[in-house]
C-alpha cells in the first residue's frame, strides 16, 4: 500500500514493519483465518458453498456466448473493529533517557502491545471456528466416554478419515489443514497406537509433522495460547483458548485473496496493523507509541471444515 502525505506522518515505519513482520508463536489463528487485506472497514464478505467447486462447461461453439463464471457470492455483512493499544517505555528503564528511548525498547515495547492485540484475534478466532454453527450440517461431532483420545482403546484415525471424507464429499477438496488444541495434541503424543507406528522410524517425541503424516493432512498445528478473562482473579487459572477440540479445513496454500474458497479468513484493512508515531509523555515520563490494526476473523466456507468437539 502507498501511503498518502497524511498517513507518512503518523506511521512510524521502522516499528510498523516490526510488527508485521511479528508473531507470537503460541498463536495458530493465522494458520487457519489467514489474512487477506481488504479497503473497506465494512461491507459484504465473499462466502463460498458448493458451486465454488462445481464443475463448468467452459467449452465454446463459434459464434456462441463466452460461459461466465462467479467466485463465491455476496454474503453476510463484516465490520472491522480496531484495536489500539499504546506501547509504552518509561523513563526509568529508558538507557541514555535524553535521546530517547532507543529503537530496541520500542520493538519489545510494541511487540508486548501487539502480543495484546494478537492475543484478542485468536480468541475471537477461537470461539468462531469452535462454534458448530459455524460449519454446514453434518460437519461437527462430539466425541464421549471410549471414543475420547485420552482413550487407549480409543480410534482417532477413523474420527479423522471420516472428517476428511464428510468435507471431500462435500467441496472437493480435502482438508489440508489441522488444528489441534493442547489436550488433543497430548492425547495423541501419548496415544498407544500412534507410539507404536512410529517406534521403529524415530525415536523422537511425537511431532506435528509426524502427525500431519499419520492423519494424511498437509499440515497440522498445535495450538498453546491461553487465556484469562479481564475479571479473573490473580490467582485464577488460565483457560486453554482452543480448548480440547481439533478442527479439518480446507485453507488455500497460497495466492490468498477474499475471491478464493476457504473454510475462513481475518479480514484486515489495507495498511494495519502499523505503530503511529508517537512521542515523550511528560505527565506519565514515558515515550508512547500507538500500535493499531482493524481487523475480523471472518467464517467464509461453512462446507469446507469440520469441528470434532472434546476430543480429551
Amino acid at each position: 500500500m502507498t501511503m498518502n502525505t497524511r498517513q507518512a506522518r503518523v506511521v512510524d515505519p521502522v516499528l510498523t514493519s516490526h510488527v508485521r513482520g511479528y508473531r507470537n508463536a503460541a498463536f495458530v489463528a493465522q494458520v487457519l483465518f489467514p489474512r487477506v487485506d481488504v479497503a473497506q472497514r465494512g461491507g459484504r464478505m465473499i462466502e463460498f458453498n458448493r458451486e465454488s467447486f462445481r464443475l463448468q462447461n467452459t467449452r465454446r461453439a463459434p459464434g456462441a456466448q463466452t460461459e461466465r463464471m462467479q467466485l463465491g457470492y455476496s454474503g453476510r455483512p463484516y465490520a472491522l473493529v480496531e484495536e489500539r493499544l499504546m506501547a509504552v517505555v518509561p523513563y526509568e528503564v529508558a538507557d541514555e533517557a535524553r535521546k530517547g528511548p532507543g529503537i530496541d525498547l520500542e520493538k519489545q515495547a510494541t511487540e508486548v502491545a501487539f502480543d495484546k492485540i494478537l492475543l484478542s484475534i485468536e480468541v475471537e478466532a477461537a470461539q468462531l471456528a469452535r462454534a458448530t454453527t459455524s460449519y454446514a450440517n453434518g460437519h461437527t461431532t462430539a466425541l464421549s466416554g471410549s471414543d475420547l483420545w485420552s482413550d487407549p482403546a480409543s480410534k482417532p484415525q477413523v474420527v479423522v478419515d471420516d472428517a476428511i471424507e464428510t468435507v471431500r464429499k462435500r467441496i472437493g477438496r480435502r482438508p489440508n489443514t489441522m488444528l489441534l488444541s493442547p489436550a488433543a495434541f497430548r492425547a495423541l503424543r501419548r496415544h498407544p497406537v500412534i507410539r507404536e507406528q512410529f517406534k521403529y522410524t524415530s525415536n523422537k517425541s511425537i511431532t506435528t509433522d509426524m502427525l500431519a503424516e499419520y492423519f494424511g493432512v498437509a499440515r497440522v498445528v498445535a495450538a498453546d495460547g491461553v487465556f484469562l478473562d479481564a475479571a479473573a482473579a490473580d490467582d485464577a487459572p488460565a483457560q486453554d483458548i482452543w480448548g480440547k477440540d481439533v478442527i479439518l479445513a480446507y485453507v488455500p496454500p497460497k495466492g490468498r485473496t477474499v475471491m478464493e474458497p476457504s473454510f475462513a479468513y481475518t479480514y484486515q484493512l489495507r495498511g494495519t496493523p502499523m505503530v503511529e508515531k508517537g512521542g515523550w509523555n511528560v505527565d506519565r515520563r514515558s515515550w508512547e507509541n500507538p500500535v493499531v490494526s482493524e481487523h475480523a476473523p471472518v467464517i467464509v466456507g461453512a462446507d469446507a471444515g469440520f469441528l470434532i468437539q472434546n476430543v480429551a
